[in-house]
């Protein structure tokens, strides 16, 4: 572990292994985990089309009709990157807390995609991804979180959350204007998660180094390629990935809140991770 600078500057705390700060858009990797052990509990497939599992009212809005579950994981389902009925206001700390489900449902009876579908990131398609999860398994979000990656991989510490520590980062907007944490209600699956560094650590080397022939499973559905973005770049499910002559596959994803700005990488079966 290295850090330089203070967790807290303010009071001048230092970082350390246990220290919570948000970790962005590399939660979209463990939605991607998530969806992919719900879908084979329930003889899914990730090429299936999604719109069977959502409300009846949304059904009915043909432009979804075509989006499959792997689309949602490497942003090619023609999905916006915020749905246009978010107000992302710069005068509030908190712009995700007000948008729920209820506000999800109706932006999707009349959404539009692209026409091309080609590959475009999307906040939106990987929160989507975990309300279907959630939809599909009459479980909530947190519960899957615990089920399949929190509890099995020994990753986190039930007395030491975030809602009960003192040792949390700060993040700041700027120099002088300190963020608060994002409450992002249903658009968590795509960028609500608060690690420590140890958490992370555990993670991602059950990434490199996957425990049982499962989970070994999981990750290699999880790090196949699906799309290419160049002749080094791809997207598998959840993760991208960079590939250079004679060297590994690097399994990368970065993430940035109003406080913080994160990256993550591994590679495969050496236990090396970032």
């Amino acid at each position: 572990l290295y850090s330089t600078g203070y967790a807290n500057p303010a009071t001048k705390a230092a970082f350390n292994e246990n220290t919570f700060f948000e970790i962005g858009s590399i939660t979209k990797t463990f939605t991607a985990y998530i969806i992919l052990e719900v879908l084979d509990e329930n003889k899914i497939t990730d090429s299936s089309f999604i719109i069977p599992y959502l409300p009846d009212s949304v059904q009915s809005n043909t432009e979804l009709a075509n989006i499959r579950f792997i689309q949602l994981l490497n942003h090619t389902s023609g999905l916006p990157r915020l749905p246009e009925n978010m107000n992302l206001g710069e005068e509030t700390l908190q712009p995700y807390e007000n948008y729920d489900a209820s506000k999800l449902f109706a932006y999707l009876k009349s959404a539009q995609l692209s026409a091309k579908k080609e590959y475009e990131y999307s906040n939106l398609g990987a929160a989507l991804a975990g309300v279907l999860a959630e939809r599909i398994s009459k479980k909530s979000y947190s519960a899957l979180l615990d089920q399949y990656i929190f509890l099995p991989f020994k990753m986190v510490d039930k007395n030491n959350s975030v809602e009960q520590s003192n040792n949390k980062s700060a993040g700041f907007i700027d120099d002088t204007t300190q963020a608060e944490y994002w409450n992002m209600n249903v658009m968590a699956p795509a960028g609500g998660l608060k690690c420590t560094a140890k958490e992370m650590g555990i993670y991602l080397s059950n990434m490199s180094k996957p425990l049982g022939t499962h989970n070994s499973s999981i990750v290699d559905s999880l790090t196949s390629p699906t799309h290419s973005l160049s002749a080094t770049v791809g997207v598998a499910r959840g993760w991208h990935f960079n590939v250079a002559k004679n060297k590994p596959v690097i399994y990368w994803h970065n993430g940035g809140t109003y406080g913080f700005s994160t990256f993550a990488a591994f590679v495969k079966e050496t236990g090396q991770w970032v």
